[in-house]
């Protein structure tokens, strides 16, 4: 299946639905979300209107993971997104491998 036919499929489904949600989408801690979860949730908010804002732990990021609950890790990955944003990276605008919108 190409890109294209999955955003044709995706924008389908969407129409379909009842209610028309007006909001924002805010998609925060989700581990590994597939890719295809991503280009959903970047095709609906094109769609809807909506601007769509991506950030990542980047490969950069390389203290192990020991445990379930490793606060040291935890304190880690906290420290490396707060340095993230005090560098003022730029968000993604698309899902990786979309180099350009859709304008839906």
């Amino acid at each position: 299946m190409g890109i294209e036919s999955f955003v044709r499929d995706v924008v389908a489904a969407r129409q379909r639905e009842e209610e028309h949600r007006k909001g924002r989408i805010l998609l925060v801690g989700i581990a590994s979300p597939g890719l295809g979860d991503l280009y959903r949730i970047y095709v609906i908010a094109q769609h809807d209107g909506f601007d769509f804002n991506l950030t990542h732990i980047g490969s950069d990021f390389t203290f192990e993971h020991k445990e379930e609950f490793d606060t040291p890790y935890m304190r880690a990955l906290f420290d490396y997104g707060y340095n993230f944003i005090r560098q003022d990276r730029p968000w993604l605008k698309t899902p990786p491998g979309l180099e350009t919108q859709l304008g839906l």
